[in-house]
Formats: structure tokens, C-alpha cells, sequence
């Protein structure tokens, strides 16, 4: 509301009463982008692979949060057995992903790649 209002105005984010420098937010927009990002490109393959809508969408956030079971065929009363093999390549990754954090796995890509 404050920018709405001055639309000029250099207002700085904070937690509490803690000011978030321009670095760290960087940082959380990338990591939201990329993990959005992640999330589109591994439904967009499920769906690709005859898999409907809500099931690759679901799946795909399921198992890159690691948060258990998705919506219709991944739910609690299915399970990923369904999805073809690729498919469930594709949620491997998302889970290796998911699980040892997105930052992290793309440095340890970018130290294997930088030595050769």
C-alpha cells in the first residue's frame, strides 16, 4: 500500500524489525522461481507421458516438497504404480531434488561440470 502511495518512495523489506538486504531477497526469488519452475517442467513431462492434468501437477509438487500423497491417481487411495516409467524417473528426481534442496544439488552439478 505504501508504494501505491508513493510510488518513488525506497521503502526496505523487513522481518520484525530486521531490515532484508537486497542480496537475500534475490536469493528467495530465485529459489521460488526455480522451484515454480521445476514444478512446471515435471508436470508438463507427466502430462506429455498420457497423465492427466491434476495428477502430474500434483505429483510433481508432492514429491518435489516430499509432502506424501497428491490428488487423484498419486492420492492416499492410489499410488504412483500407475505412472509409466519415465514418469516416475521424473518424480525421482523431483524427490532427489526436494530432499537435499534445490541450491545445493545445482552447486554440486556446477562442481562436477567445472571439472572437466
Amino acid at each position: 500500500m505504501k508504494k501505491l502511495q508513493h510510488p518513488n518512495a525506497v521503502i526496505p523489506v523487513k522481518s520484525g524489525k530486521n531490515i532484508i538486504d537486497e542480496a537475500t531477497l534475490d536469493q528467495v526469488m530465485t529459489f521460488i522461481i526455480l522451484y515454480l519452475l521445476i514444478i512446471l517442467i515435471s508436470t508438463f513431462l507427466l502430462s506429455m507421458m498420457d497423465v492427466d492434468l491434476l495428477t502430474a501437477f500434483s505429483g510433481s509438487a508432492a514429491t518435489l516438497g516430499n509432502v506424501g500423497p497428491g490428488f487423484n491417481g498419486v492420492s492416499s487411495h492410489g499410488n504412483f504404480n500407475n505412472l509409466p516409467a519415465f514418469g516416475k524417473f521424473v518424480l525421482t528426481i523431483n524427490m532427489f531434488l526436494g530432499r537435499l534442496e534445490i541450491f545445493s544439488v545445482f552447486y554440486l552439478i556446477s562442481l562436477f561440470w567445472s571439472c572437466r
